[in-house]
């Protein structure tokens, strides 16, 4: 799994200080060579495209590159194979204009992309019998409601598993792209939720192998709860604890294996070392969805239990309430599988 970011030409130096910040070995920049919003002064934009994707592959980025034919004019590239000798880009994206045997003939020498929302299985099998590295990058969407519903994703992307293709989708970012600003999703239900929820749901739920931020930049904190799964396999779940229990902050957990859907049970939270004042009865109310809860000693062989509630529960006197998720990553609950690491974070 990887993340990568969109790259935008005519918005690259308000892009840039986010790419100097990111170790680029290993990562995606995906690009469309064919805005024509971007190419008001062709000569200014052919140079703008060499300089900063020259700039970015001295970082270590996977360039992929969104063509079309206008692509291969601007550039005075007779075909797909001899544009890959113009531009320092590591695989074409082939979307409408091109002819199977075009792609065919790309695909003899180099990786290639192609839509995964659109493409046929047919197609699908004849790149894939060249042995080549195949892409397969779904499309995002601008308009509201027009993104993928979950049940046409997961149809897509079954058969495209199967053929064992590089599946790679679109999440929303922080600032918003023109024209509509309101976010890049491949899937609809994206659209408003955190770059980090998006990812998460994309790379647990749905198998997806490269999320795409799709839009100008990513919240710095995402960014980083991102690195760390990608890194260490542990979810990072911002959450606010009441004062007496501050010192769950940065503690790591194991989701128990047996946990139900309804309650996230952590494993090693009976083990601790409490301190006994904290398993007194206290705090005691109605839980709501993201609840995070201790068993008190009014639990028996149960205190010091810690569960984060996906259901809404009433109050319990053995149950005290030291925190909740916070609101704006409560989507992350139904995201987090048994077996997972969490680490409680604070949300700054």
């Amino acid at each position: 799994m990887s993340i990568g970011y969109s790259l935008y030409l005519s918005s690259f130096e308000m892009q840039k200080p986010m790419f100097e910040e990111i170790d680029g070995r290993g990562q995606f920049v995906f690009t469309s060579l064919h805005l024509q919003e971007e190419m008001d002064d062709l000569k200014a934009y052919r140079e703008q495209a060499k300089s900063a994707l020259h700039w970015l592959k001295g970082k270590g980025f996977y360039i992929i590159a969104d063509v079309s034919p206008i692509t291969l004019e601007i550039f005075n590239a007779p075909t797909l194979n001899e544009f890959m000798t113009r531009l320092p880009v590591d695989c074409l994206r082939i979307d409408y204009g091109f002819s199977d045997d075009d792609i065919l003939t790309l695909a003899k020498d180099y990786p290639v992309c192609f839509n995964a929302s659109t493409v046929k299985k047919d197609f699908g099998l004849k790149l894939k019998a060249l042995g080549t590295k195949i892409f397969a990058c779904h499309n995002f969407y601008p308009r509201p409601e027009t993104g993928l519903d979950e049940d046409m994703f997961r149809e897509i992307n079954e058969w495209l598993k199967e053929l064992g293709f590089h599946i790679m989708a679109f999440i929303p970012g922080k600032a918003k792209r023109k024209p509509i600003y309101e976010g890049l999703p491949t899937l609809e239900r994206h659209r408003t939720l955190p770059s980090y929820v998006s990812f998460l749901d994309l790379v647990l739920k749905e198998g997806i192998d490269t999320v795409l931020v799709g839009d100008l930049t990513i919240d710095h904190q995402d960014r980083l709860w991102i690195e760390q799964y990608l890194s260490h396999q542990t979810i990072c779940l911002p959450v606010h604890f009441e004062p007496p229990y501050s010192h769950l902050y940065d503690q790591a957990f194991t989701v128990r294996p047996d946990s139900p859907f309804s309650n996230i049970r952590l494993t090693e939270s009976r083990l601790m070392n409490w301190d006994e004042g904290l398993l007194k009865p206290y705090h005691q109310t109605d839980r709501p969805v993201g609840t995070i809860t201790v068993d008190n000693v009014n639990y028996g062989r149960y205190r010091g239990e810690i569960q984060i509630v996906r259901v809404d529960r009433p109050r319990d006197e053995r149950v005290n309430v030291i925190g909740h998720v916070d609101p704006n990553y409560l989507d992350l609950l139904p995201i987090i599988p048994n077996r997972s690491k969490i680490r409680f974070v604070r949300k700054r």
